[in-house]
């Protein structure tokens, strides 16, 4: 039973800088520390259960449950089989609420680099490039944080992304639905679906 996790094994351990026999090293070491079963269990233990009945109602269910799971998990927002989708999610939920100003202002430059990257592992390649050309305006003229709605609405009259975000509401396909085709694997292994 064990040796037949090994490819799921192996999937969890590569590490971009291992070569392939450290890697075939960490299998073994997994295969030899942990039971079979304990190995399905840390491996495939679900983080959230929805009913068949939402999933009937929404077809989407398997995604928001995994986005109110991380909500509620900060922690679990860095792990790499989630990091990627959270930044991607998280970029389209700021950008639709209040547009390239608020994503900026809420989560700063930091991670923008990598949410352009997570866009196009999903095939999302038209939002990152507004991405980009919104992180350079930025780069070039940063967005400073204010402390209330009065100093956010002077801020929000100075400061333009109206193109760009003009461009993210009309037309593309929704990150959201690229994210749910993406991660459908993901999405069935950590979100279970009760009768």
């Amino acid at each position: 039973m064990a040796r037949q996790l090994a490819p799921v094994v192996e999937s969890c351990v590569v590490i971009r800088e291992n070569s392939p026999a450290e890697t075939q090293a960490w299998v073994a070491l997994w295969l030899e520390t942990f039971a079979a079963d304990e190995l399905e269990q840390i491996l495939m233990e679900p983080v959230a259960t929805i009913t068949s009945e939402e999933l009937r109602e929404e077809s989407s269910a398997r995604v928001w449950a995994l986005v109110m799971y991380l909500a509620k998990h900060p922690g679990e927002q860095s792990r790499e089989e989630f990091y990627s989708f959270w930044l991607a999610y998280c970029y389209d939920a700021e950008v639709l609420n209040g547009g390239h100003l608020q994503y900026f202002h809420n989560r700063g430059t930091d991670d923008a680099l990598a949410t352009i990257s997570a866009l196009r592992s999903i095939g999302a390649e038209a939002q990152a490039g507004l991405l980009e050309v919104s992180l350079q305006k930025v780069l070039d003229d940063p967005v400073n944080r204010v402390g209330s709605l009065e100093e956010y609405s002077r801020l929000a009259s100075e400061r333009s992304f109206r193109a760009e975000d003009s461009a993210y509401y009309s037309g593309s396909r929704p990150v959201l639905e690229l994210l749910e085709i993406h991660y459908a694997g993901l999405l069935q292994e950590c979100i279970s679906v009760s009768p």
